[in-house]
C-alpha cells in the first residue's frame, strides 16, 4: 500500500499511514501494559496486524484508485518480483542482523549484553526512519527519468538525494558521538560506550547511502543487481562477524559497516555502468 501511495504521488496518505502505524502500535502497547499483558504473543500479533489493518482501511476508502495502465502479463512481472523479493529479504535480514548475531555469538555471555546492544541499535537507526520519506518521494521520480533516458536530470536528482541522505547520516553520527551515551543512559539506563553507538550510527549512515543507491538502480530496472548486491552484503556480514575480532560488540559493528560498504560499492558500480551505457547510446 505504501508503494502504491509513493507511485501515485499520494504523499499525504503515505505520511498518514506511517504516522498511524507508529501511534497505534504505541497506544496498544501502552494499553497492554496497563492491563497487565506480559506474554509475547499479543504484542507480536499487534505489530503484525496494525499495518495490515491500516492498509486495508486505506484501500477501502478508495484512496488507492487509479487509471488502468497498459496490461502486463505474469511472465513480465514474475522475474522482477522474484529478484525484488530476494533483495528485500536480504536487505531486511542485514538491518536486523546485529542484535541476533550478538545473541548467537555471545551465547555464553550475560543476556543483558544483547539487550544493551539492541537498545543502541534502535537509537542508531533513527535516521533510517527519516529515509522512508526520502525513498517515497524520490523513487517514482527516478523511475520516470530513467524511462525518459534523461541522464542529466537523473544525475542531478541523484546528487541531491546523496547530499540529503549523507547529511542526515553525518548528523546521526555526530549526534551519536556527542550525546548517544547520555541518551542511552536516560532512556535505557546505559550500558553502551561511545565507540559502540558511534560505529552503529556510522553503519546506519552507510546503509542509508546503499539503500539510496539501490533505489536508483531499481529505477533503471536493475532488480538482479540489487538482489546480488544485498546477497553479497549479507555474506560479507556473516564472514566478518565470524572472523574479524574477539570483541563481541566490535566484530558485529565492523561486520555491519563492511557489509553496508560492499552493498554501496556494488550499487555504485551499477550506476556507473548505467551512465556509461547511456552516454554511449547518446553518442551513437
Amino acid at each position: 500500500a505504501r508503494g502504491m501511495c509513493s507511485g501515485l504521488a499520494s504523499f499525504r496518505t503515505y505520511s498518514v499511514m506511517i504516522a498511524l502505524d507508529g501511534l497505534v502500535r504505541v497506544a496498544l502497547a501502552g494499553a497492554f501494559l496497563v492491563v497487565g499483558i506480559d506474554r509475547v504473543g499479543p504484542y507480536a500479533l499487534m505489530v503484525a496486524l496494525v499495518p495490515l489493518a491500516i492498509a486495508v482501511t486505506v484501500f477501502a476508502t478508495g484512496r488507492m484508485s487509479s487509471d488502468d495502465g497498459s496490461p502486463a502479463t505474469w511472465g513480465e512481472l514474475a522475474p522482477n518480483l522474484g529478484w525484488l523479493l530476494v533483495g528485500t529479504l536480504f536487505a531486511g535480514a542485514l538491518i536486523n542482523a546485529g542484535p541476533l548475531t550478538v545473541d548467537i555469538l555471545g551465547a555464553s555471555s550475560d543476556p543483558a549484553q544483547v539487550t544493551r546492544f539492541a537498545n543502541a541499535v534502535l537509537l542508531a537507526r533513527v535516521p533510517l526512519f527519516l529515509f522512508q520519506a526520502v525513498q517515497a518521494a524520490m523513487l517514482p521520480r527516478l523511475t520516470r527519468l530513467a524511462a525518459l533516458r534523461d541522464a542529466a536530470e537523473f544525475r542531478a536528482v541523484l546528487q541531491r538525494l546523496f547530499v540529503l541522505v549523507g547529511g542526515v547520516g553525518i548528523v546521526g553520527v555526530v549526534g551519536a558521538f556527542a550525546v548517544g551515551p547520555w541518551v542511552l543512559e536516560l532512556v535505557y539506563e546505559g550500558g553502551i560506550d561511545r565507540r559502540t553507538i558511534t560505529l552503529l550510527a556510522f553503519s546506519s549512515a552507510v546503509y542509508m547511502l546503499a539503500q539510496a543507491c539501490a533505489q536508483s538502480v531499481l529505477s533503471m530496472s536493475g532488480h538482479v543487481l540489487v538482489a546480488i548486491g544485498w546477497v553479497l552484503s549479507f555474506a560479507t556480514f556473516a564472514a566478518t562477524a565470524a572472523w574479524s575480532s574477539d570483541d563481541l560488540y566490535l566484530r558485529v559493528e565492523v561486520a555491519l559497516i563492511t557489509s553496508a560498504l560492499v552493498a554501496l560499492a556494488v550499487f555504485a558500480v551499477g550506476l556507473r555502468a548505467y551512465f556509461a551505457r547511456l552516454a554511449s547510446t547518446s553518442r551513437s
